[in-house]
């Protein structure tokens, strides 16, 4: 399992990266875990640590993929998901929601995707590529004997 902690934008936010790091503390007894971390708010980085991390591991395992962090680093599990169609999505949902969890926000952000499925590669995109690229070798060193 990997598990990625939040690293918050604001100091005053550190408290949260502490509470989540205390809760799934006790996961190591029951099974190995890979801890890695990333931000909470730029979202480029955290879809670079998910392709990292499916890098690294998507050849040898199933890759499922539990959003439970910020806002910012669901939308980076959203363009990541884009990227690897064998990824599975579980999102948690809870029965109830605590009217005291949130008060208000500091500030609103927006992220300007445009067409989001015309600039992202997919690794089937990839793979035809790479496919395409094979033949026209063995085409050509065909042609040239």
């Amino acid at each position: 399992m990997v598990s990625i902690e939040g690293i918050p934008r604001l100091d005053a936010d550190e408290w949260r990266r502490e509470s989540i790091h205390d809760l799934n503390e006790g996961v190591e007894s029951h099974i190995s875990v890979d801890w890695r971390e990333t931000s909470t708010f730029d979202y480029e980085e955290t879809a670079n640590l998910l392709n990292n991390i499916h890098d690294e591991y998507g050849d040898k395992y199933r890759v499922v993929l539990a959003p439970t962090g910020s806002k910012l680093q669901t939308v980076s599990c959203l363009l990541f998901r884009r990227q690897h169609q064998d990824v599975q999505v579980i999102y948690p949902v809870t029965r109830d929601y605590s009217e005291t969890y949130s008060k208000g926000w500091k500030a609103t952000w927006g992220i300007e995707l445009g067409h989001i499925d015309d600039t992202i590669t997919t690794e089937q995109e990839e793979y035809q590529d790479k496919i395409s690229k094979l033949r026209a070798k063995i085409e050509k060193m065909n042609n040239s004997s």
